[in-house]
């Protein structure tokens, strides 16, 4: 059994192989667009004819492929804390 990799880390190979190493779980994916939830954050991958050519959960490894345009980490925007009688009256 393979231990899964708790640090997080980016390899991108002439824009068309990605190596990401921390990962936890995909949120999405298409040929443009792809959200992996790393231990890092949120990571947003945008490109042309992506594809996830590996994915282990186990091992906190993934391999994408296709022409990556662009990473970008997120975070949920917060939503705002109201309190009762506001949301009663809107």
């Amino acid at each position: 059994m393979e231990e899964k990799n708790n640090h997080g880390s980016i390899v991108l190979e002439n824009r068309e192989k990605l190596f990401l190493y921390g990962v936890s779980d995909s949120e999405s994916f298409d040929e443009n667009a792809a959200v992996l939830i790393t231990n890092l954050g949120r990571l947003v991958i945008e490109g042309k004819n992506l594809h996830l050519a590996k994915l282990s959960l186990d091992t906190g490894e993934a391999i994408v492929e296709g022409f990556v345009s662009s990473l970008c980490y997120v975070e949920k925007r917060a939503r705002k804390k109201e309190n009762m009688l506001t949301r009663i009256f809107k």
